[in-house]
């Protein structure tokens, strides 16, 4: 974790751009493909479902492949791909795993028919991920497929932090993401339970709406939900509901780059589109001067205001109702770094080879609390992780990687027995690490 697999990712598409081959970037969740988007080169990444055509169906192979047939843009998506990117594949399971390679094998191999005896079609996959984080929902893990072993994957380890800038920090968390954190290790982890319970108390001494709290990461989804509900019901100010602007357009048959649309598309159809940019950014935000929120899109990498800056709501203020500019609400936040930003709508795009979803909406979620799998692959400057209801290897680590340093981290409740590592994983990536070197694949 934090050591630039998706960043490489990033530069490897732009390459790929620049040369004119067919590739597409993929993830096994929608945070993950946002990731990977470069609107400024046309790289537009979907999750794999969406790649495939498959959606969240789970019918067997030959449904699959049937449905895919239907749909000629899918049809020949998968079957002009020279090269595949799946990110956070980690997350993807055996059999899921093992039927699409069937698919894969079974569409490519109706226009190129030796590719049916390739794994994955003869498509070439670019795979990013790390085993030692959380593991695949209600599956097995992906490597203890035969068709996995068939891939003979060459593996680059990334080892140097570039999340992180406290390498004392990195070491300790890369023993606990191992499962080998030691004495000294615990009890540096017990001293952030303590220094909460003192943060709380310095937070409540202080009778101000403008405190920066640290986001508290819990496991489950619905302890989530509830806290950031009850916590923006607390505060005394007035409550300000901004939707989204949502619009979507379907590209004409003939070509996505002509001006011709068919503008009505269906509210499925709209649902369908909007639903990719959930992650991004809300359809519906509910703000309150005092609320603790965190940024959601890069808006001045030199001062530090980046996706994942923490910070509070000190002033709203409601200007022009204006749908062309966006300007009907301007958003006052003050971040951990003191600086003061008046935020305004921005714009994040979905497009695939049907259409374009374009969503405006202020670059803001509620931040008093965030779920361990919607925090994965991101970086927060301060949060407070509750391990009471870990339930899964890896995620005790990924809360507390969710941070860059040492004295950012703040923990509520911890028992050493709360860091899982799964140990058929561990000896994956053993095996792996020892396993190649850049070296040996560089030709002479």
């Amino acid at each position: 974790g934090g050591t630039g697999k998706t960043f490489m990712m990033r530069i490897l598409a732009a390459f790929l751009t620049e040369k004119k081959r067919r590739f597409h970037c993929t993830a096994t969740t929608g945070v993950a493909a946002l990731g990977l988007n470069m609107p400024d080169i046309q790289v537009c990444a979907t999750t794999f479902h969406r790649f495939a055509g498959i959606g969240l169906r789970k019918e067997p192979e030959q449904r699959l492949v049937a449905r895919i047939k239907r749909s000629k843009d899918t049809l020949l998506r998968i079957q002009s791909t020279d090269i595949l990117y799946i990110d956070e594949v980690g997350m993807f399971g055996r059999e899921l795993f093992e039927k699409l390679d069937g698919v894969m094998r079974t569409i490519r191999g109706m226009s190129d028919p030796p590719n049916v005896g390739l794994p994955f079609g003869g498509m070439q996959l670019v795979l990013g991920g790390d085993f030692l984080q959380l593991p695949p929902v209600k599956d097995d893990w992906i490597f203890k497929s035969e068709e996995w072993k068939n891939l003979k994957l060459i593996p680059f380890i990334f080892e140097k932090p570039k999340r992180y800038e406290d390498e004392e920090f990195f070491a300790m968390l890369l023993r606990i993401r191992s499962g080998q954190q030691t004495p000294d290790d615990i009890k540096k982890l017990k001293k952030r339970v303590k220094c909460y319970a003192l943060l709380l108390k310095r937070i409540d001494a202080i009778d101000s709406l403008d405190v920066i709290k640290p986001t508290i990461i819990y496991p489950l989804k619905l302890d989530v939900e509830g806290y950031n509900n009850a916590e923006l019901a607390k505060l005394p100010t007035e409550e300000h509901t901004i939707i989204s602007f949502d619009t979507v357009a379907i590209f004409s048959t003939k070509s996505k780059h002509s001006s011709s649309y068919h503008h009505a598309p269906t509210d499925a159809v709209k649902e369908y589109y909007y639903s990719h940019l959930d992650d991004a950014a809300p359809k519906t935000l509910k703000l309150k001067v005092g609320a603790q929120v965190m940024l959601k899109k890069n808006i001045d990498v030199s001062l530090g205001l980046v996706n994942g800056s923490r910070g509070v709501v000190i002033d709203i203020a409601k200007t022009p109702n204006d749908p062309q500019s966006g300007l009907d609400y301007v958003v006052v936040v003050r971040f951990l770094n003191n600086q003061v930003l008046h935020l305004t709508r921005q714009e994040w795009e979905f497009e695939d080879k049907e259409g374009r979803a374009v969503r405006s909406q202020i670059p803001l979620i509620l931040a008093w609390s965030l779920t361990v799998h919607k925090i994965q692959g991101a970086t927060v400057e301060y949060a407070a992780v509750s391990l009471a209801n870990i339930f899964a290897p890896g995620q005790a680590y990924v809360a507390l990687s969710r941070v860059r340093t040492y004295r950012g981290l703040f923990i509520i409740d911890f028992t050493a027995k709360c860091i899982k590592t799964d140990q058929e994983a561990l000896e994956y990536v053993k095996s792996i690490e020892n396993r190649t070197t850049l070296t040996e694949i560089v030709p002479e």
